[in-house]
C-alpha cells in the first residue's frame, strides 16, 4: 500500500514525461514530429525533474556548520550522477572517485572525496503506463579519509520508463534520529525522562466532562461508588524497570560475561602453553645432561672407594703398629 500511494504521484508526473517519449512513426510523419521543438517547459515538467542540489550536514566535520554540496543530474536521459560520478545504472568505482564540495559557515569550499554505501531497489511498476519507480539509497559513510556516522542517508526516487530514460521523482535528506545522543549517560537519561513524562502525562490527564458517562460513576448494589484502581504509575514503573533491564544491564552484564570468558580462555591457553615450554625445556636440559652427570657420579664414586680402601689400609698399619708395640 505504502508503495503505491507513491506510485501514483510519481507516476502523474511520469505520464507528463511520456510526452518526451514519443513512438516509432513511419516516414514523413516522423520526420515531421521530431522536427517539431519539444521542451520540457512546454509540457509542464519542473527543472527538478531532471537537476537539483542539496546541502547535507556534516557536524563531525572540520569547521563549524561544514555541510556537503550534492548535485544530482539526469544526463543523457538514462544516467543519474552525483557532482558527476554516475550512481545509476553503472555505478562503477574503478572509474573514478565520488567528490564533493565541503562547505563551511563562512562560505568557505573544499574539495574532498567521499566513502560511500548505495542500494539500488525497485518500488512499483505500473502496468499501464510501463513505468517503473526505482529507489536509490546512499549513505555518505566518509569524507576525506574519515569515517563519519551521522551524515543523513539520501532517499532518492526516479521514475524509469520502458526505453530506459529516467527522471528524478524525489530526494529526501534522512535526518538521524538520536545522532547527538550516543553515550550510555545519555540514552539512560533520555529513556528515563521519556517514561516520566510520558507515563504522567498519560496517568494525569483528565477526561472533558462531556465524556462522563455511566463508565465514570458505577456505584455498587448499596449505594457505595466503586474505587478507581490507578494503574498507570504500576505499569509506568514496571515500563521503567523493564527498559533499564533490557537496555542498560543486559549489555553491561553480556559485556562483562564475555570479557571474563575471554580472560579466563586466554589464562587457561597461557597456562598450558607455559607448563609446556617448561616440559620441553626441563627434556631438553635433561637428555644433554644425563651422560655428563652420569661420569661425574661414576668418578665420584670410584674416588669415594679409593678413600675408603686408603683409609682402611691406614688404619690396619695403625694397628699392626700398635700390637707390635704391645708386644715389645
Amino acid at each position: 500500500m505504502k508503495s503505491d500511494s507513491l506510485l501514483k504521484p510519481l507516476l502523474f508526473t511520469a505520464t507528463a514525461a511520456a510526452f518526451l517519449i514519443p513512438g516509432e512513426l513511419t516516414s514523413p510523419d516522423g520526420e515531421i514530429f521530431e522536427a517539431l521543438p519539444v521542451h520540457a517547459d512546454t509540457i509542464g515538467l519542473p527543472p527538478t525533474a531532471f537537476a537539483q542540489s542539496i546541502e547535507v550536514p556534516c557536524r563531525h566535520c572540520k569547521g563549524r556548520g561544514t555541510s556537503l554540496r550534492l548535485d544530482i543530474a539526469v544526463e543523457d536521459a538514462s544516467r543519474l550522477t552525483l557532482n558527476g560520478f554516475e550512481l545509476y545504472p553503472n555505478a562503477d568505482p574503478w572509474r573514478g572517485d565520488l567528490t564533493a564540495s565541503v562547505v563551511a559557515h563562512n562560505g568557505r569550499e573544499r574539495e574532498e572525496r567521499l566513502g560511500y554505501s548505495l542500494a539500488v531497489t525497485p518500488v512499483g511498476m505500473d502496468g499501464e503506463q510501463q513505468m517503473e519507480v526505482v529507489g536509490i539509497h546512499l549513505r555518505v559513510i566518509e569524507v576525506g579519509n574519515r569515517f563519519m556516522q551521522d551524515i543523513p542517508a539520501i532517499d532518492m526516487k526516479l521514475i524509469k520508463a520502458p526505453n530506459s530514460e529516467i527522471l528524478i521523482g524525489a530526494i529526501d535528506i534522512l535526518e538521524e534520529r538520536d545522532s547527538q545522543c550516543q553515550s550510555l549517560w545519555c540514552r539512560a537519561t533520555k529513556m528515563l525522562s521519556g517514561t516520566f513524562h510520558g507515563g504522567c502525562s498519560k496517568a494525569h490527564r483528565r477526561p472533558s466532562h462531556a465524556g462522563h458517562g455511566e463508565a465514570d460513576h458505577r456505584m455498587h448494589k448499596d449505594g457505595r461508588p466503586k474505587h478507581h484502581h490507578h494503574h498507570g504509575h504500576h505499569r509506568n514503573w514496571r515500563q521503567l524497570f523493564k527498559n533499564v533491564a533490557t537496555q542498560i544491564f543486559l549489555p553491561g552484564l553480556a559485556g562483562l560475561v564475555a570479557g571474563i570468558g575471554v580472560a579466563i580462555i586466554a589464562t587457561i591457553l597461557c597456562t598450558f602453553v607455559v607448563h609446556f615450554v617448561r616440559i620441553v625445556r626441563r627434556g631438553r636440559q635433561g637428555g644433554s645432561m644425563c651422560p655428563a652427570r652420569r661420569q661425574r657420579t661414576r668418578v665420584t664414586e670410584v674416588a669415594i672407594a679409593e678413600e675408603k680402601v686408603g683409609l682402611m689400609e691406614q688404619d690396619d698399619e695403625r694397628s699392626s703398629i700398635e700390637l707390635a708395640a704391645e708386644k715389645q
